[in-house]
């Protein structure tokens, strides 16, 4: 270790204290699931993947699923935008298309929010007078 001599440490110093506290970290065992109290000496029957004790809760409950949210693929073209949205999830959500242009006295644009239906794609389209600087879709 250096003597503190009132210089900072350099940048390769502080990474490479960095690096290691990962390595250590991901090198630590996983911790050891434990059975909660209530399921102890419970055994599920040779070949069953589910125990089951009457009057008592299931162990453990399946997750529930993120809802998954629509994907939305751009595509620009001189000064043009198509954006092609699709919805897997069983709800409806609504998109929006945002689009800034280059030139100072061209306005940025934005869609009104569109819905998208389960299963459904939905194209949004836009454009500026001259050339595109970025475009972007929000998803709510």
């Amino acid at each position: 270790m250096r003597p503190c001599t009132g210089h900072p440490t350099p940048w390769y110093g502080r990474a490479a204290v960095l690096l290691v506290a990962l390595a250590a970290g991901l090198a630590a065992p996983a911790a050891r699931a434990t059975e909660p109290p209530e399921t102890a000496g419970l055994a599920a029957p040779a070949g069953s993947a589910i125990a089951y004790a009457p009057g008592r809760a299931p162990a453990h409950t399946p997750a529930v699923p993120a809802p998954a949210l629509p994907q939305c693929f751009t595509a620009v073209r001189g000064s043009e935008v198509v954006a092609d949205c699709q919805n897997p999830d069983p709800d409806t959500a609504h998109v929006e298309l945002h689009i800034a242009c280059r030139r100072w006295w061209d306005p940025a644009t934005d869609t009104a929010p569109t819905a998208v239906g389960p299963a459904q794609t939905v194209t949004l389209t836009g454009r500026c007078w001259k050339e595109i600087r970025a475009v972007w879709t929000t998803v709510r």
